[in-house]
């Protein structure tokens, strides 16, 4: 046994001892990132475009393992290789294509003022007009209780669009919290509770963000949330037993007012169709159409009266359940008063995951 637990031991310390190593391993793969990215600039700086297009177009394989601003940033890059200020060196589709995918992924990319000039600078613009872009403003993590202190989600569009916020709980795969808004940015609030419930309990989420552009084109974002907190115990709100609630009118007989209304109707049809003695007269002439309207109608209107006709009141029976309907919102009042105040000290810290999820 002691043995088992020395090596359990030994191996937990291995991989605690790993994970400096892999935190170092990701800032040495970013910090590469930036070094290469850093000569693509100086390449398009020196007039070298060639070299940089061919020196961005290295870093297309792992342009999917890039963060969101490197790929940003590499998209913008390959863009202005592709689209200097020489006409002669110009190719606008090339260009066009990296900067829509920068937009899609930075709504309000722009870029430095030492690399912008006026056509490259207007070329964005046409590229951020004609693409719908939706993201998330990086936000750092939050601490969120009720209405007075929710979390905040800032989302940015490339233009005025409808944004469509889902908060989805992954361990139910339920939505916890929805809202809407227009424009081309907007603030969504989140709150822990409303008062009542717990909407942001511990655990893990995912937030999707929609932009619908006028109805036609839509994208979507999708980003881990994790929720940190000590979930506070409230008491299940107790309902109202029906089965315990007394009759307040005596019973009508349904069947008889149906009954009622099928003989009027009947009879109605006896008198259009039998009611002549006359044999020629009926032989010469049909039955009146509208003696089938009428019938129906006074079928539909008897029905319909004896059918809303409630028996006759049973005051005591009415007074108990007002008695009872009193008791239980009084129980009702108590239980909610005591999870309000079990929920004003509930609190939350809501992390965001900056890096959209890969693959969305």
């Amino acid at each position: 046994m002691l043995t088992a637990l020395w090596k359990s031991h030994r191996l937990l310390c291995a991989l605690l001892s790993l994970l400096p190593l892999a935190v170092g391993a990701q800032r040495s793969a970013e910090s590469n990132v930036d070094v290469l990215l850093d000569r693509v600039a100086a390449d398009i700086n020196d007039l070298k475009y060639g070299e940089a297009i061919r020196r961005g177009q290295s870093l297309a394989i792992s342009a999917t393992a890039m963060s969101t601003a490197h790929r940003v940033r590499w998209r913008l890059l390959m863009a202005a290789a592709f689209f200097p200020e020489d006409p002669d060196l110009q190719n606008g589709d090339s260009a066009m294509r990296h900067l829509e995918a920068a937009v899609q992924l930075q709504p309000d990319a722009r870029y430095d003022p030492a690399m912008r000039w006026r056509g490259l600078d207007s070329l964005l613009d046409r590229s951020r007009a004609r693409t719908l872009g939706v993201a998330l403003r990086p936000v750092k993590p939050q601490q969120a209780d009720g209405g007075d202190a929710p979390a905040r989600v800032t989302v940015i569009a490339t233009h005025a669009t409808r944004f469509r916020l889902n908060l989805v709980d992954r361990a139910t795969d339920k939505t916890v919290h929805a809202d809407t808004a227009t424009g081309d940015s907007a603030v969504f609030t989140i709150p822990a509770h409303d008062g009542r419930r717990v909407i942001l309990a511990p655990g893990t989420y995912v937030l999707e963000m929609t932009a619908v552009d006028a109805g036609v084109a839509a994208r979507t974002v999708r980003h881990e949330v994790t929720v940190r907190g000590e979930l506070p115990t409230l008491e299940a709100e107790p309902d109202l037993d029906q089965s315990s609630l007394l009759p307040e009118f005596t019973p009508v007989p349904r069947r008889r007012a149906i009954l009622t209304g099928l003989a009027f109707s009947g009879a109605t049809l006896a008198v259009a169709s039998m009611g002549r003695s006359d044999g020629a007269l009926a032989d010469r002439f049909d039955t009146d159409a509208r003696a089938y309207a009428v019938s129906a109608a006074m079928l539909v209107g008897v029905t319909a009266v004896l059918w809303k006709q409630k028996g006759a009141p049973l005051p005591k029976n009415a007074v108990a359940n007002a008695t009872l309907r009193t008791r239980h919102q009084q129980a009702l009042d108590a239980v909610i008063a005591r999870n309000r105040a079990q929920l004003r000290r509930y609190r939350v810290e809501v992390s965001i995951n900056a890096q959209p999820e890969a693959g969305r």
